[in-house]
């Protein structure tokens, strides 16, 4: 499955120089025969023009090698994709970075996702080769050898992944107010939910590690469903004021969850999604400055604590979510926004995230900071460590 927005912009030049000649007063290539009505740049019958009158041939020829021309023009122009977009693959703790973008190669037409919007990056749990990337409206991308090599498995736009925690081959994606699921690493779907309000979305699913069969959606609308049969029945279990914006199930109790909305509030439930608490003014009253708007979060490591990232900075929360502590960062407060985070499965303290301007990396749980530069000049919003090789981490980008 191909995606490749050079080829769809040659095609529509194509497009244009047939249709400038299919209606040039000029009559190149009279395909009609001639009737007794005339259009007002058609030629009396007795006085055919003298190109009317030439080689049909000739004008054919002529016209193919025009085409030509444009087609040459338009592929040695490389690619109209952004060439530094995609994926980046680092091996060396973000030291350097290698672009992997292939999709696949006839004759000379190559194909990329270099000019695709990666929103998410996740490792499965279960297959260690297996990278999945939200493409945006280019649907679920996946790759099995290191980036080298992508594959589209689902072309409809798709909001949100999850990944089954025993099941090596099922996935779950959400697509606008649906959800589907793969038993065969995305070569079959199914249809296993649709929400009854066509302008709703699914913004987030969640598989819990413990209980492969447990899954969470949130919508867009407030609305957190739970499915316990990996998704075959669904029922709503919590109405936020609110879209939600993420969920996350804690890697060491399953009971502990976590919903995250645009608006800074985060919420906990300490019996799998039944009761809630909102953690607002608790965060904002421990670490005694303004919390801001949500822009990401992840568990650090195996353990309960929560990386929490606001448009006000980095905060760590331990304890259940009881206790928060604000991370010195290199940015002062409210100047850049973090766009990705990730933690080392190691750990080891290695912390990373990325703004519009560098990457971060702390070695020792965020007491201090290294920064670097991006390889790409589009925004990055996508970052995984992987859970095998914490030296290699992955560096996904967008246009905005």
């Amino acid at each position: 499955m191909k995606i490749n927005e050079s080829s769809l912009w040659l095609d529509h030049r194509v497009a244009s120089i047939l249709g400038f000649i299919t209606r040039s007063p000029f009559k190149l290539f009279p395909f009609a025969k001639a009737t007794g009505h005339h259009s007002r740049h058609s030629s009396p019958p007795n006085r055919r023009g003298i190109l009317a009158r030439g080689d049909k041939s000739f004008f054919i020829i002529f016209s193919l090698l025009i085409l030509t021309m444009f087609g040459l023009s338009c592929s040695l122009g490389v690619k109209r994709v952004p060439v530094e977009g995609g994926v980046y693959r680092s091996d060396d703790y973000a030291k350097t970075w290698q672009q992997k973008v292939f999709v696949a190669q006839d004759k000379k037409q190559v194909t990329t996702i270099a000019g695709v919007d990666i929103k998410n990056l996740q490792f499965s749990p279960v297959n260690g080769d297996l990278l999945v990337a939200v493409g945006g409206d280019k649907g679920l991308l996946i790759t099995t050898d290191a980036g080298e090599h992508w594959q589209q498995v689902y072309k409809a736009p798709v909001s949100a992944v999850a990944l089954h925690t025993t099941a090596a081959g099922t996935i779950f994606v959400a697509s606008g107010n649906r959800i589907f699921r793969s038993l065969d690493t995305g070569q079959n779907w199914q249809n296993i939910y649709l929400d009854s309000a066509a302008d709703s979305q699914i913004n987030d699913l969640a598989v819990s590690r413990f209980d492969d069969k447990q899954l969470y959606a949130g919508t867009s609308r407030g609305i957190l469903l739970q499915s316990s049969d990996a998704g075959t029945s669904w029922q709503q279990v919590y109405i936020f004021k609110g879209g939600i914006s993420k969920i996350l199930i804690s890697p060491s109790d399953n009971k502990l969850l976590y919903v995250a909305q645009a608006d800074g509030h985060l919420w906990r439930s300490l019996d799998k999604g039944t009761t809630w608490l909102d953690l607002y003014d608790l965060i904002k009253n421990q670490i005694g400055a303004r919390f801001g708007r949500y822009r990401t979060a992840a568990f650090v490591g195996s353990s309960n604590n929560l990386l929490l990232a606001t448009q006000y900075g980095l905060f760590l929360g331990g304890d259940n979510g009881q206790k928060w502590q604000n991370l010195k960062l290199v940015t002062p407060p409210n100047t850049v926004s973090i766009t990705a985070l990730a933690v080392s499965p190691k750990l080891n303290g290695s912390i990373y995230y990325v703004t519009a301007a560098g990457f971060y990396h702390s070695a020792d749980n965020g007491a201090s900071w290294q920064t670097s530069g991006l390889p790409s000049s589009r925004l990055p919003t996508a970052l995984v460590v992987n859970p095998n090789n914490d030296k290699q981490i992955y560096l996904g980008f967008s246009s905005k």
